[in-house]
């Protein structure tokens, strides 16, 4: 494994258990098997770290949906599972996202929320193919409510409890409730 990948493997590993201002750079390059003035020959920061963290995060998430398919509600079940995929099979920067996203600034924020941006206007399009008439804002506070549920087993301790088909329970339950979109009086109007 190279340098780079040690260093972020260990950081997503410490940010996941203590938050990202938890952790100083002496501990993570300890943690890395270097010492914490090595980490700065291969990251301007601590900072930068967190941003190439989000910046794979993001662009998982992105190869995961693919491109769009025609019809817009199997689109939508693709989404929905390869979200909630995201979040099982990478839990430590699901939880990073959910909880530490603030804790972005400067260029490494403005980098992930444009990578973000892409991704929900993906799901805005698909959601509005399937549920025409809503406004962008209903769109978007659905889609946010969606990521909290599908995001919501990445944050807890991997103690064994949660349910081996806890992807298809999360997926299930977010496709039910984004069925109370509907579709509005306004897109039957034309």
């Amino acid at each position: 494994m190279k340098r780079e990948e040690q260093i972020l493997k260990a950081a997503e590993d410490l940010f996941y258990e203590r938050g990202f201002h938890g952790v100083g750079v002496a501990e993570l390059g300890k943690r890395a098997g270097v010492t914490g003035s090595a980490i700065y020959r291969h990251f301007g920061s601590k900072d930068e770290i967190l941003g190439v963290l989000f910046d794979h995060a993001a662009d998982l998430i992105l190869m995961n949906v693919g491109q769009p398919l025609p019809d817009p509600h199997q689109d939508l079940e693709v989404l929905v599972r390869a979200h909630v995929r995201f979040a099982a099979e990478n839990y430590k920067l699901a939880a990073l996202w959910a909880l530490d996203v603030r804790s972005l600034s400067g260029s490494y924020l403005r980098s992930f929320r444009r990578r973000q941006r892409l991704y929900t206007d993906r799901w805005a399009a698909c959601l509005d193919r399937c549920y025409p008439g809503n406004t962008r804002e209903d769109l978007i506070t659905a889609i946010r409510g969606v990521w909290a549920l599908l995001m919501s087993d990445s944050w807890h301790p991997r103690s064994g409890t949660a349910s081996p088909d806890f992807e298809r329970i999360l997926a299930d339950i977010a496709l039910t409730g984004l069925a109370s979109l509907r579709v509005t009086d306004s897109a039957h109007a034309d």
